[in-house]
């Protein structure tokens, strides 16, 4: 075999393990959302950028029309495409929260700023860019005042 023939297989070799681990890791951040048939759905966008202000790594990094934001009767869901989840797990930004959770949100033009209380009953802020945030932002304080 010819060295760039070698190069090549150990190339192809490298990025189909890589795209495996992170289908898997998406796989395993996305358990915690049922099936979308499942649930009635009052709201939803994709296409979503955002960040959360949990760490200095996610409040500089974040997610750039890649999330998915679904409100239900009484949750919001923060998701993402299976190969972005992992990253997101990473950067804070993959929530299943409950309306009652939602401790203020805030809408400044196409920025809504969401902070809830997480499972480890520490508060959390994400900002998010939407295209509907008027929308969004009724639907939620219609859903919590009821």
């Amino acid at each position: 075999m010819e060295p760039q023939n070698i190069f090549f297989l150990i190339w192809t070799i490298m990025m189909i393990s890589i795209l495996i681990i992170t289908f898997r890791r998406g796989k395993r951040a996305l358990e915690i959302f049922p099936p979308i048939s499942t649930i009635s759905i009052l709201f939803r966008e994709k296409g979503v950028s955002g960040n959360s202000r949990k760490s200095f790594i996610s409040r500089n990094g974040g997610a750039n029309k890649a999330l998915e934001i679904i409100v239900s009767d009484n949750e919001l869901w923060i998701r993402s495409a299976i190969l972005f989840a992992g990253f997101g797990k990473y950067s804070d930004l993959i929530h299943k929260i409950k309306l009652v959770e939602i401790t203020k949100i805030c809408v400044d033009q196409k920025i809504v700023t969401i902070t809830f209380n997480s499972t480890s009953q520490t508060k959390t802020t994400l900002d998010l860019k939407m295209t509907k945030a008027e929308e969004f932002f009724q639907i939620i304080k219609e859903k919590q005042f009821l």
